[in-house]
């Protein structure tokens, strides 16, 4: 049975912007060449905000033929093409769960902007000069890109901090955050952020106690950081310095684009402090610091702040449950 040429248009038009983009993707990844990974690089402004826009272009001029189309139309199918672009990558294995996830928003965000762009092109019964606008915005990404490589990003330094009261005493929560015996998985609240990629804490060792100390601290699937203890007063601050181990980094463990100790983004600094929350209580501070180093640190900040939170909140809940005497 062959198909109607009204159902015919959107199913070329979301197979021709998938397409577009999943070409992007390959060429920003620098697989036709190895010297195109170092000029088109999928982490950057070209490609997360323009690609999708020229995705929702392409997906809206090819699916707009032979009829008008609504508004409606203009905005929601490139969605479409998002979703088989994603189901493309993951198949491709091109990209990890946890960039799919952050990449997702600003794809779908801007591939309606393209989309809308286009239809309203269309609509306005300027069709002849719909062609060349669309190829316009499709190449656009690989000509701002070697422009955009001219700006370097700013390094910026996020602090995240987070808090939970304890039912115990200061001699006990230090006992528990100076060294962290291993952490059963059962131990630790279900996350999101988990299921999506990120490793889980494991344990913490202290090769001696005091200022210059060293602290490793361990994730599933290998990574490990050392920590040169900075601040130290017993029963009141933890201090320390991180620095990721290079030899605990694979691709097993993180997706390139999101690699701790990477130029774009890297966990800086530690800290635990305890203070009296009152009825033989305390309340325990945990204090991080990290660098990013993107174009639109604004959206990356908004991610890494939470995965951090997320770990901390992790960390502090077995802590509790510790001290506490409770079960998971």
């Amino acid at each position: 049975m062959k198909l109607e040429k009204p159902l015919l248009a959107p199913l070329l038009g979301v197979l021709a912007g998938a397409g577009y983009a999943l070409c992007a993707r390959w060429i920003f990844d620098g697989q036709p060449a190895p010297w195109l990974g170092t000029t088109f690089a999928a982490l950057s402004v070209a490609f997360l905000f323009l690609v999708p826009i020229g995705l929702g272009a392409v997906t809206v001029y090819f699916g707009s033929q032979h009829t008008q189309r609504s508004w409606l139309f203009w905005i929601v199918m490139p969605w479409v093409s998002c979703t088989l672009l994603t189901a493309a990558l993951a198949a491709l294995a091109w990209e990890g769960l946890i960039c799919i996830v952050m990449a997702a928003p600003i794809f779908l965000a801007m591939g309606s902007l393209g989309g809308l762009a286009t239809g309203v092109l269309l609509g306005r019964r300027k069709a002849g000069t719909a062609p060349p606008v669309v190829a316009g915005l499709a190449i656009l990404p690989l000509v701002v890109f070697p422009l955009e490589q001219r700006l370097p990003p700013p390094d910026e330094e996020r602090t995240v901090s987070t808090s939970v009261v304890i039912d115990a005493g200061r001699e006990a929560v230090w006992r528990q955050i100076v060294r962290v015996p291993e952490i059963e998985a059962r131990e630790l609240p279900a996350s999101f952020f988990h299921r999506i990629g990120i490793p889980q804490p494991r344990e913490a060792t202290l090769d001696r106690d005091g200022v210059g100390g060293v602290r490793e601290a361990s994730f599933r699937g290998g990574l490990r950081f050392h920590e040169t203890i900075t601040e130290w007063e017993p029963e009141r601050t933890l201090g320390f310095t991180i620095r990721v181990a290079p030899e605990s980094i694979s691709e097993a463990v993180l997706d390139p684009h999101v690699r701790v100790g990477s130029a774009h983004f890297d966990v800086l600094y530690g800290r635990f402090r305890i203070e009296p929350a009152g009825g033989g209580r305390v309340r325990l501070h945990l204090l991080s610091r990290h660098r990013l180093s993107t174009l639109f640190n604004g959206y990356a900040g908004l991610w890494t702040e939470a995965v951090m939170r997320d770990i901390q909140a992790g960390i502090s809940e077995v802590v509790k449950r510790r001290c506490e005497g409770g079960t998971p």
